[in-house]
């Protein structure tokens, strides 16, 4: 049971990942993707994710996702690729996966090299990809991509990026409580204040950016000049818990981070926000086409 659970948390987050695109835009121009292969080497996309510390050891992971033309029927299978468990507690089980047993299965384009950064977009230092981990938990079973760093006792990353020909420049972000400006954001959307489960604002640069979260329809919105701008609504159930400015833009906007979950639920993902000309989208499997990004 336990095995068809994770199957589903997959393909719930594979779908969610998806971008949503603009009918006359074509997935390449949208979203900066194709459906190469997960080659290490020799692609022109560039990956950015949120990453975090193992708690038992000098090791960063972030998220992985499957090859286009995964079968999810061998789900079960690739999860016995493991040749060592690294990891066991009450709650917790990690089991590493060589490279080369993974590679076919994984999308790896983008993590041969990776920076990793804190809020305010400053380097902190650099990781390699050192191999693949299986997570099983009480909550989901996930694949996570390990890095070693080159200095593992940094303080505060939050986000990491590879393969990209553009360094993001160092910005202001501070986040905090305002219950008026929730206010007048519940207004001007029309929603209902009872159904608000999550809000949060943040001052980066010149700019106020807020998320909203209500019954099941997240919002990123831009305040300035007291006006309201929708940056983006959620097309599928969403709640964002919280985002994070990345200063390489993409037609002129910033990218985001954005920590997703499912309304009601344990169940979280994390995506990549994008603008496509119009508003802003879900990046496919996390990664930008080098000739979209710009300063």
């Amino acid at each position: 049971m336990k095995h068809l659970i994770a199957v589903l948390l997959s393909i719930t987050l594979s779908a969610c990942s998806r971008p949503q695109l603009n009918e006359s835009q074509t997935n390449t121009e949208a979203a900066g993707v194709t459906s190469a292969p997960s080659s290490l080497n020799g692609d022109t996309l560039a990956y950015f994710g949120y990453i975090n510390k193992f708690p038992d050891n000098n090791f960063f992971f972030t998220d992985l996702y499957f090859v286009d033309s995964f079968n999810y029927d061998s789900y079960n299978e690739i999860t016995k690729l493991g040749t060592q468990v690294v990891y066991r507690d009450d709650e917790m089980k990690r089991t590493r996966i060589e490279i080369a047993a993974a590679e076919p299965y994984f999308d790896l384009r983008g993590l041969k090299t990776i920076a990793l950064y804190d809020e305010a977009n400053e380097r902190l230092t650099t990781g390699q990809l050192s191999h693949i981990e299986y997570v099983e938990d009480l909550i989901e079973s996930s694949f996570v991509a390990v890095f070693q760093v080159e200095n593992p006792n940094i303080v505060g990353p939050v986000f990491c990026i590879g393969n990209s020909p553009l360094e993001p420049k160092e910005i202001q972000c501070l986040a905090w409580d305002d219950q008026t400006l929730t206010a007048t954001l519940i207004k001007h959307l029309e929603l209902n204040a009872g159904d608000v489960s999550v809000s949060s604002h943040y001052k980066i640069e010149q700019q106020i950016i807020s998320t909203i979260s209500s019954d099941t329809t997240a919002f990123i919105t831009e305040n300035q000049d007291n006006l309201i701008e929708v940056l983006y609504k959620s097309k599928s159930r969403e709640v964002i818990k919280r985002i994070t400015p990345v200063a390489i833009n993409v037609r002129g906007k910033r990218l985001y981070l954005a920590e997703c979950g499912l309304p009601d639920t344990d169940l979280s993902w994390n995506s990549v926000l994008a603008f496509n000309g119009t508003t802003y989208d879900i990046v496919r499997e996390s990664r930008v086409g080098h000739k979209l990004l710009g300063r």
